[in-house]
């Protein structure tokens, strides 16, 4: 399996929380030319509100998506946040799921 993203966050950094949800689109676009061959994101935590209805990068994970990259949400993160009927992009999956991607990874690349 080639690159996993891991993403645990709305936004890509610290400081300026805006500025990183502005960047996060970006990134998530640009990601399979600068990481390789990306086959997987793996959203945990504050990471699953990326799927949900109305987020700014739902364009860009359908997108991803839709070249066949695999998109799993941690399903107790989003139901702690309140979002699984919200979900719009990739999958819910298990700890156990998110567990298994990341360990048959060449490489992981964690936001």
């Amino acid at each position: 399996m080639g690159c996993v993203l891991l993403v645990t966050a709305e936004g890509i950094g610290r400081g300026d929380d805006d500025l990183g949800r502005r960047l996060m689109p970006t990134f998530l676009t640009k990601a399979p030319a600068g990481l390789g061959e990306l086959t997987a994101v793996a959203l945990m935590n504050g990471g699953v509100l990326l799927a949900a209805e109305g987020a700014p990068a739902l364009q860009a994970l359908g997108a991803l998506e839709e070249r066949g990259v695999e998109v799993v949400a941690c399903g107790t993160c989003v139901d702690a946040l309140g979002v699984r009927e919200r979900v719009r992009v990739g999958r819910i999956g298990s700890m156990d799921e998110v567990l298994a991607l990341l360990g048959r990874a060449t490489k992981v690349v964690t936001l």
